[in-house]
């Protein structure tokens, strides 16, 4: 039985192994990995977004550290979802938000973007990526693209004015952003600076340090007042709840270990017969 059980084991992993490697054999052996349209963007993103018809599809925009507003997730929070269908794409599904029309018999994404222009330079979008060779619908002057970058592969079309990540709508206020979740703001007379990060429980936001009343606005970005002269703002993200379940993750490590360090010292118990394992029955005469 112990030698049928360590073949059947062997047999079984002979298997696994087999099944695993053979498929991988019709693989390509080789290639060039092509990032030329990633290296643009990485180069002229900055600190806006970029929304996929197709090429990069979600969510290679995390892969590549660049800042998409296309996902394929679950779940979705749900003030983003209203967002997509409310204001981006109507007829698109906001769990596969990727440029995929959400009714075959409606609108493609393509159009949906055109009938949108100016929501998607709000959600802060510098540039449209699109099939090679794709005839986008035609735009009005004030929204004409400006093709930046082609290939084969992708076209690449920056749109005029997309939002920035950290603005002011209050006259006499300039900001700089610093990084993708700081920016320094000089302002004449106390005002508001508007975060275009999605508003969820987590986010905490500072005004020089301190403590800054976050507040949603357009039903899915961020703003904080800021006081009169120059500030720095900063938003930072944790998960709710995450100091309660590192609490409980502590606590229960440290019960493990002492119910092992128990076990471990725990005096062997005393045997008739003088043995320190399990009773001793004597056969009888």
């Amino acid at each position: 039985a112990k030698w049928r059980a360590a073949v059947l084991a062997g047999m079984l992993c002979v298997d696994v192994f087999a099944m695993f490697v053979t498929p991988q054999l019709s693989a390509p052996q080789g290639g060039t990995l092509d990032t030329a349209a990633v290296s643009f963007l990485r180069s002229h993103l900055g600190d806006y977004r970029f929304y996929t018809l197709g090429p990069i599809q979600p969510n290679y925009g995390s892969y590549f550290q660049l800042s998409e507003l296309d996902v394929n997730d679950l779940p979705v929070p749900k003030p983003f979802a209203s967002y997509v269908t409310s204001k981006l794409d109507q007829t698109g599904n906001p769990l596969i938000f990727a440029g995929n029309p959400g009714q075959p018999a409606g609108p493609t994404a393509a159009q949906e973007f055109a009938k949108n222009f100016a929501s998607f330079e709000a959600a802060g979008v510098k540039y449209l990526l699109v099939p090679g060779g794709t005839v986008l619908p035609p735009l009005p002057a004030s929204q004409r693209l400006k093709l930046v970058y082609g290939d084969p592969v992708v076209q690449i079309y920056r749109l005029p004015q997309p939002a920035p990540l950290f603005s002011s709508p209050t006259a006499g206020c300039r900001v700089v952003s610093y990084s993708l979740s700081s920016a320094k703001v000089s302002c004449s007379t106390a005002g508001v600076v508007v975060y275009r990060e999605l508003s969820m429980p987590g986010w905490t936001a500072t005004v020089s340090g301190r403590g800054a009343r976050d507040t949603t606005v357009s039903k899915v970005f961020q703003s904080v007042p800021v006081p009169a002269g120059t500030s720095t703002v900063e938003f930072t993200f944790a998960p709710p709840h995450t100091d309660p379940a590192l609490a409980a993750f502590l606590l229960g490590a440290a019960a493990l270990v002492g119910t092992l360090w128990k076990r471990k010292r725990r005096p062997a118990e005393a045997r008739p017969d003088g043995s320190p394992h399990g009773r001793h029955f004597r056969r009888a005469a």
